[in-house]
């Protein structure tokens, strides 16, 4: 089963080159910052589903490892989802594209990653610094900016937006459904190493009086005693 997040309607707007200059100066002179970062790849509009919050926590639960999509070799990847990779990688839409598994029961997300970079900088003699945009591909190109307009550098920074391309496993899911599975997975996993926690308590407790004896027979450091 292959469950593609390409949205028809921004798949049916494959601009020309003309149309989405004037689609991306339409967005930058209304100031619609949501609608920005659909439109910083040079060709068209994202046409994958974005992930919000919500999303990447329930994706994360249930896939809480990833790998380059180059990189992924714990199942077959799909005719479909490898189309659409090389789709996105034509019309350079992403940074990345990444893989998200569980390496129990795969079930992966291919993630399409767009990473820009921000630059903190001091103008002059100024004592706290100024942002710039998330205006830059790499760290070094947003440095390279500080440098060139004559400022000093405090710290560079990113941010990444996340696009699901696909998912493949045994059933079609829906969203409700993933988050509901994505609940008891993380609880599940929390519960085990909770419960790994107070039964190495329990042994230590356990041993305590036989432990604080060696202590002071000579035959176990206080660093020993405190680090079981």
């Amino acid at each position: 089963m292959v469950q593609t997040f390409k949205s028809e309607e921004f798949n049916a707007t494959n601009f020309d080159n003309a149309v989405m200059d004037e689609w991306r100066n339409l967005v930058e002179s209304l100031n619609i910052d949501g609608q920005k970062d659909y439109g910083k790849t040079p060709k068209s509009l994202v046409p994958y589903m974005r992930m919000n919050e919500g999303i990447t926590r329930i994706f994360q639960a249930l896939c809480p490892m990833s790998v380059n999509y180059d990189k992924y070799d714990k199942s077959p990847i799909p005719l479909e989802v490898l189309q659409e990779i090389s789709y996105s990688l034509k019309e350079s839409y992403f940074t990345e594209i990444k893989i998200w598994y569980n390496d129990i029961d795969p079930d992966p997300f291919a993630i399409g990653e767009i990473t820009k970079f921000a630059v903190y900088y001091y103008i002059g003699d100024e004592k706290s610094s100024t942002k710039s945009g998330y205006d830059f591909n790499t760290s070094k190109e947003a440095e390279k900016w500080v440098e060139d307009n004559g400022h000093k550098l405090h710290f560079t920074c990113s941010n990444t937006n996340r696009f699901v391309i696909a998912r493949w496993g045994d059933e079609a899911k829906s969203l409700d459904e993933l988050k509901k599975e994505a609940i008891i997975k993380l609880k599940d996993r929390l519960s085990d190493k909770y419960n790994s926690a107070i039964n190495t308590a329990k042994y230590k407790l356990s041993n305590v009086s036989a432990n604080v004896g060696k202590y002071f027979d000579g035959s176990m450091s206080l660093y020993d005693l405190e680090q079981l």
